[in-house]
């Protein structure tokens, strides 16, 4: 009898331990990377909306339940206050298991290793050892068996309803946009090959049929053709034909079997096949434009400076029977000047046949029809309504330019399915600025509602930011400096 008391003994006092070693050192973890724990807990969907008391609280409460089970007295009170926390941990972690597709891990140190499966198991055997080393306390106190079952229940049925009632009551589809809170999936994209293109003047002019086209700004002839099933690479020249005009600035845009070489301040667009490379001239001074994007074979979508408002303007040449020139003046909408706060970025979406612009000082992006009858308006996470942009007219040069560098929202875009992925210049709550030193951060969203998807980091490569980047069935191109990445897109795609 004696014998089993110690043995009882010996178990209570190391399952006080095993608790007093796992609290302390997960507040100590969660302490000495306090940025990436209030991170984690910003990510999660259900508990985003509480980080400052959270954050805060759990260490601090882990340190006192650490005390507490140190002294003989107090133990009781550390005990039940240990079953009370893994009761809460365990619901939380099969809920989000359950129910959830995204499952931010903030626990610290070696236990944010752990999958989740793992973690749930780890939890619930320590909920095991909260339970044995109550009742063990209760037995040398001769308190009855039922009224520590009626306790333990109480506690957990009341710990298990707290976690449930606040995933019932959390709002998924309007936290992240009230809170400005980004959603991180794990791993939506996975690195499938990597490209030395030798230099860092490349850009992705198309990506279509398995082949990604890419331009060169320091030599606007050259075309580098990568196939994304072999990984080899074909390097073309452009043919154009003999002319006097001077060009300002050549772009390629490729819409196979056609590509695209034009020059909007030349208001020149020349057109060939891929098959050969062969341009020929295809417009010539229709309209004055400083950006477009092939809609079908016979006409092309333009970003313009209106002739009379001279401010931005939307438009659409068509050539099917002759060249018709059409100007919307009524989709971008003025805040300041017209012209720097509707700038943005002119996308078309083939499978949508739809239009898209973001704008890039301003927390909006438009879904236009192809024909320009109709148009939505969505806005972006973060909270810039207003493009922070400070134009200064030139009077002697009649000229418009930035008194100062504005604050970009939508850096960079591009559109494939139903989908738009913004790549944003807005850091959200709770985001560690080493990620933004080290990542593009492209946020994701659905172009027929403009719901807000999720997120995810597109990392630099040796150094160089992203540049220019593409989207087609299942695979997702970027330029980074020299180095051309080719990644797979994974669930929740």
């Amino acid at each position: 009898m004696k014998v089993n008391n110690q043995f009882k003994k010996v178990v209570l006092e190391l399952i006080c331990l095993l608790y007093i070693l796992l609290f302390v050192y997960a507040a100590v973890s969660k302490l000495l990377d306090f940025e990436n724990f209030q991170v984690q807990l910003g990510q999660s969907p259900m508990l985003r909306s509480y980080v400052p008391l959270i954050s805060y609280g759990v260490p601090i409460l882990e340190l006192i339940l650490a005390v507490l089970l140190l002294f003989y007295k107090t133990r009781l009170v550390g005990l039940y206050g240990a079953f009370a926390l893994m009761s809460l941990f365990s619901t939380y972690l099969f809920i989000l298991l359950t129910y959830s597709d995204y499952i931010p891990c903030s626990c610290g140190g070696i236990l944010q290793k752990m999958g989740w499966k793992e973690h749930l198991l780890f939890n619930l055997v320590f909920w095991f050892f909260a339970v044995l080393a109550i009742r063990l306390y209760n037995l040398r106190q001769n308190i009855s068996m039922p009224l520590q079952l009626k306790l333990l229940s109480f506690l957990f049925f009341t710990c298990s309803a707290l976690v449930l009632f606040q995933y019932l009551t959390t709002n998924k589809e309007d936290v992240a946009v009230q809170q400005f809170i980004r959603h991180y999936p794990h791993h939506p994209i996975l690195l499938e090959k990597q490209i030395d293109l030798k230099y860092n003047s490349y850009y992705i002019a198309g990506f279509q049929d398995g082949k990604i086209y890419l331009g060169n700004v320091t030599a606007p002839l050259a075309v580098l053709v990568v196939d994304v099933h072999t990984y080899k690479t074909e390097n073309y020249i452009i043919q154009l034909p003999k002319s006097n005009l001077k060009f300002r600035s050549l772009r390629l845009v490729v819409a196979a079997p056609y590509f695209y070489f034009y020059d909007g301040i030349t208001a020149v667009v020349f057109r060939g096949k891929t098959s050969d490379w062969q341009a020929s001239q295809w417009l010539y001074k229709a309209a004055y434009f400083t950006h477009m994007v092939p809609v079908d074979s016979s006409s092309i979508a333009i970003k313009a400076l209106s002739s009379t408002s001279f401010e931005n303007i939307l438009g659409l040449i068509t050539t099917k029977d002759s060249v018709r020139v059409s100007l919307y003046s009524s989709i971008l909408e003025r805040q300041k000047d017209g012209i720097f706060d509707t700038d943005g970025l002119l996308l078309y979406n083939a499978s949508a046949d739809q239009l898209v612009y973001p704008y890039f000082y301003r927390n909006e992006f438009l879904v236009i029809a192809s024909n320009f009858e109709r148009h939505s308006k969505f806005k972006t996470i973060d909270q810039t309504a207003i493009a922070q942009v400070n134009p200064v007219t030139l009077s002697k040069q009649k000229r418009t330019v930035l008194a100062e560098q504005p604050l970009t929202v939508n850096k960079n875009s591009a559109t494939f399915g139903s989908f738009i992925f913004i790549q944003s210049g807005i850091m959200g709550n709770y985001e560690p600025k080493d990620n933004w030193d080290s990542a593009s951060i492209i946020d994701v969203y659905s172009i027929s509602s403009g719901h807000y998807f999720f997120s995810f980091y597109l990392p630099h490569q040796n150094q160089h930011p992203m540049s220019s980047f593409s989207i087609e069935n299942g695979r997702l191109a970027a330029v980074s400096g020299p180095y051309l990445s080719l990644y797979t897109l994974q669930s929740p795609f």
